[in-house]
């Protein structure tokens, strides 16, 4: 049996009510719109229903009426676009009436055209038809002339043997009767006053090898700060250029090529007005047939018209008669008919040059030679040394002690004096070096090498300032520098212990105390009587003739003031030469004792005195000084004082020509040009050649007093700007290297032509000898 119970229905608040009737109307909105209808009277519901028909109404007002505004503008835009359509069509008929008339007046044109085009064809065709009849007459009048050249031929010939008979006539004339005419003075004058005198040097050094050349001349130029003062002698480089061999021949060559070069630039630009222009380049006073060719032209420039003829035409029937006849003549080119011309010119002035007086033909063809002074005593002192060396087996003596290299040392390890030398025994021997000069390069291979990552370097600084009491810096001799031996000797003679205690010291600061080669090499040559005897002598010759020698040349910036003082050299080495003791005697003198008779300074006088001291322990030093001396006196005259001998071109000149001249001593300007091309390519290593040139000759040159000073107009430096873009767009850098590899190819060539000779010769006397054998 089930039991129902009854629920109680909730009760609810009022808000609960209203919240439940807002959710039944969003869900059944219709619902209470109906019956919200249903709860309206009849009224009610017509007044809403006409508010239904009158918002409907409104709508469709509002709708007809955006139609009808619609309409109206698209009605405006259509009538302006009518509007605009009439005045195009408007422009057209105009534009096609004006058309028609330019059409009409062509056509007027072209019927005038076609009527002078007709009237050209008539006459083009009577022009053909005269020329026709004119080729033929031409054919006709080229036989005649054949005939008439080869009568001018033969009356050329005779003409040569009346005009031998008349040459004192037709030649010009230098002198009448005894005594120069007014053109010769003239042109004498004008030869020799207007010549550029000029002195060239240049040095070369190779870098990466490639060979490069540095120029530089002297000449007489005003200071263009201060233009109104007379011109100074002046050095001027010529740049650094590159040479595919070391020939004298390609030296030359690139001389030429370079003064070339700034003559071309020069004589088209602005500066170079017609009325200045030199008529040859500065390069032609190299050469002897361009002095003629001057001459020749001066000559006939004086000449009249008629003489120039009669004197032309025998010079000119022997070149055509010297290149095979006249059709040879004929089938020359203009550049070989215009060599040839020239040939006669310089004919000219041939005849010209020998009837100058000697001294105006001496000043034409005077090329004096010169050379470096520190050159000079650098061989003087190499070739002193090499007489030392050959003094100790000349006179049977003790030689230094051998400095074998690593390879070498170990080779000549294992001999004794019983055994028999083997041959690698003798060329390790033949090939080792020794002596003070050797020595003095171990010693900056050690306390001063060019590589900072080798040698002791900071060490030998340190070891000195602290045993010593101040810094002993070791001479440069890892590079090529003027005395650097010489001072290297005097160093390590003036401070003889401390470097043996140094090498001492050296050897037993190591983790495993011992010597390298080349340390041991060194430290035996620092107590070898020998090897010091070699840097005896090579510490005196520096302190009391190289040093000395080289300040007197660079206070004087002539070298042709310099005669009588390489005369007291050659006076003062024959008297070391006799006295040896002047350098030897405990008592020495300056005045006695050195080449300019000065008092030493302090570094000076400690290598003299510590000679002094080492002097009675070298039995063999006076006889070393005299081979070193008597060695740098005989290359000294015979081979670096040539310049200043008798009857030499400079002891030819006179003092007013002394005066117009210029060598500088020193060979500084080139030797300064290399080492900052090879800083520059250690600096800048993408640099081309052309760019260093041009910042490094600019710079020494002076360029921008000069722009300043000369280069007044626009158009100077419109030209300078033409000619860097050229010179720009010339390819130099790729052009140079592309020689550089032509030269090499040559080489190459010819060296495996000169192989190939070689091998056939072997294999003719292989084959003679087969061929012996078996008979």
């Amino acid at each position: 049996m089930t039991r129902s119970i009854a629920r109680k229905p909730k009760r609810r608040s009022k808000a609960q009510i209203q919240s439940l009737h807002k959710a039944d109307l969003a869900r059944w909105p219709n619902r209470h719109d109906e019956e919200a209808e249903n709860g309206m009277s009849a009224s009610e519901k017509t007044i809403h229903d006409l508010k239904h028909q009158l918002s409907d109404y409104e709508q469709q007002l509002k709708n007809q009426k955006t139609k009808y505004w619609n309409e109206r503008r698209r009605n405006h835009r259509l009538q302006k676009a009518h509007v605009a359509r009439k005045v195009d069509l408007k422009h057209i008929k105009e534009q096609a009436y004006r058309m028609r008339g330019a059409l009409q007046m062509l056509g007027k044109e072209l019927g005038e055209v076609q009527a002078v085009a007709d009237e050209s064809i008539c006459l083009l065709q009577a022009r053909v038809k005269e020329l026709q009849e004119a080729k033929k007459n031409l054919t006709q009048t080229s036989a005649v002339l054949r005939k008439r050249t080869r009568k001018i031929t033969s009356q050329l010939k005779s003409l040569k043997e009346r005009m031998r008979k008349k040459r004192q006539s037709s030649e010009f004339r230098m002198t009448r009767r005894g005594i120069y005419t007014q053109q010769t003075r003239a042109l004498a004058r004008l030869m020799v006053s207007s010549g550029m005198k000029i002195t060239y040097s240049s040095d070369s050094t190779s870098h990466k090898h490639i060979e490069f050349e540095s120029r530089t001349i002297a000449l007489k130029v005003v200071d263009y700060l201060n233009p109104t003062k007379e011109p100074k002698w002046t050095m001027r480089t010529l740049g650094v250029g590159t040479s595919v061999n070391h020939t004298s021949e390609m030296q030359v060559n690139g001389l030429k090529e370079r003064l070339q070069e700034i003559a071309e630039i020069f004589n088209n630009s602005p500066l170079a007005k017609p009325d200045q222009k030199k008529s040859h380049e500065i390069l032609r006073i190299w050469r002897m047939e361009v002095i003629l060719q001057r001459l020749g032209e001066e000559a006939l420039f004086q000449m009249d018209v008629t003489r120039v003829i009669a004197l032309f035409v025998p010079l000119k029937g022997k070149q055509i008669e010297k290149h095979g006849g006249q059709e040879a003549w004929d089938k020359l080119t203009e550049d070989k008919r215009a060599t040839a011309d020239i040939e006669i010119i310089r004919e000219v002035g041939k005849q010209v040059f020998e009837k100058l007086p000697e001294d105006h033909q001496r000043c034409l063809t005077s090329f004096i030679r010169t050379g470096c002074c520190m050159h000079k005593d650098l061989n003087c002192v190499k070739w002193g040394d090499k007489a030392v060396q050959g003094m100790w087996e000349k006179e049977n003596k003790t030689p230094p002690i051998l400095l074998a290299n690593k390879d070498n040392a170990a080779v000549l390890a294992g001999r004794t004096e019983s055994s028999t030398q083997t041959n690698a025994e003798i060329r390790a021997e033949e090939v080792s070096k020794h002596g003070g000069s050797h020595t003095t390069a171990l010693g900056g291979m050690i306390c001063r090498n060019k590589d900072t990552k080798k040698g002791q370097q900071d060490t030998y600084d340190y070891y000195m300032l602290c045993h010593v009491g101040h810094r002993v810096p070791y001479p440069d001799v890892s590079n090529t520098c003027y005395g650097s031996h010489g001072e290297a000797a005097g160093t390590i003679i003036a401070y003889h212990q401390h470097f043996i205690n140094f090498m001492e010291f050296v050897r037993n600061t190591k983790d495993k105390p011992g010597e390298m080669n080349i340390e041991k090499n060194f430290a035996n040559a620092l107590k070898d009587t020998p090897t010091l005897t070699e840097l005896c002598v090579l510490a005196l010759y520096h302190v009391n003739i190289s040093q000395p020698f080289m300040k007197h040349v660079r206070a004087h910036k002539n070298l042709l003031d310099l005669k009588s003082f390489f005369e007291n050299k050659v006076t003062f080495l024959n008297r070391v030469i006799g006295e040896t003791e002047i350098w030897t005697s405990q008592e020495f003198t300056h005045e006695a004792g050195t080449l300019d008779g000065d008092e030493w300074d302090e570094w000076g006088m400690k290598v003299m005195n510590a000679v002094k001291e080492l002097a009675p322990s070298l039995p063999d030093l006076k006889s070393a000084i005299l081979a070193f001396v008597s060695g740098a006196r005989d290359t000294f005259v015979e081979r670096f004082s040539d310049e200043f001998k008798e009857a030499g071109d400079i002891d030819k000149l006179t003092e007013a020509e002394r005066q117009t001249l210029f060598f500088s001593p020193t060979n500084d300007g080139n030797e300064g040009a290399l080492r900052s091309l090879r800083l520059g390519k250690r600096r800048r290593p993408g640099e081309t050649l052309h760019k260093f040139n041009a910042l490094f000759t600019a710079r020494q040159n002076h360029t921008e007093e000069f722009m300043s000073e000369k280069l007044k107009e626009n158009v100077d430096h419109i030209y300078l700007r033409q000619v860097a873009c050229t010179r720009d767009e010339s390819h130099f850098q790729r052009r140079m290297k592309e020689a550089q590899i032509e030269s090499d190819k040559a080489k190459v060539a010819e060296n495996v032509l000169k192989e190939a000779k070689k091998q056939g010769k072997r294999n003719e006397r292989e084959a003679m000898l087969v061929e012996t054998g078996k008979s």
